[in-house]
Parts: structure tokens; C-alpha cells; sequence
């Protein structure tokens, strides 16, 4: 149900956009259990940016590089 792959990294919404309702996908994404696997497999994918099986602060800091772009 929640599966679209090839994810784009931070776009939980898959619209295309890295915007605020992706930011709080992110943070159900971090309180997710694993009483729904389809649905943390999907926040995996999108948000696990460092790939270690966890959504934790380190890939809030990517997530947050993507959602406000490049820093000059």
C-alpha cells in the first residue's frame, strides 16, 4: 500500500516536491513501530538516507539538506 519504488530520497508523498508534508511524514516515520512492516519498509526507504536500518537525527540532517536545498 505505502510501496513506490524506486523512492525518491525524502519525498514520502511521492509528489514530485520536498515540502512540509513530507516533513511530517518524517516524524511519524520516526516514532513508526514494527507492527505495520509495509508502512516502515516505505519510511525506511525514503528516509533511512545513511541506509543503517534506523531513521534517527543523523538522516534528519539529510532529510533537511534536501528540504531546503543546496547552502551556499
Amino acid at each position: 500500500m505505502y510501496a513506490f519504488f524506486p523512492p525518491t530520497r525524502g519525498d514520502f508523498v511521492d509528489d514530485f516536491c520536498i515540502d512540509l508534508k513530507d516533513v511530517a511524514a518524517f516524524q511519524h516515520c520516526m516514532t513508526a513501530s514494527n507492527s505495520d512492516p509495509d508502512f516502515l519498509a516505505t519510511c525506511l526507504a525514503v528516509f533511512d538516507f545513511n541506509a543503517n536500518g534506523c531513521i534517527d537525527l543523523t538522516d534528519f540532517a539529510a532529510f533537511h539538506s534536501t528540504l531546503t536545498g543546496p547552502q551556499r
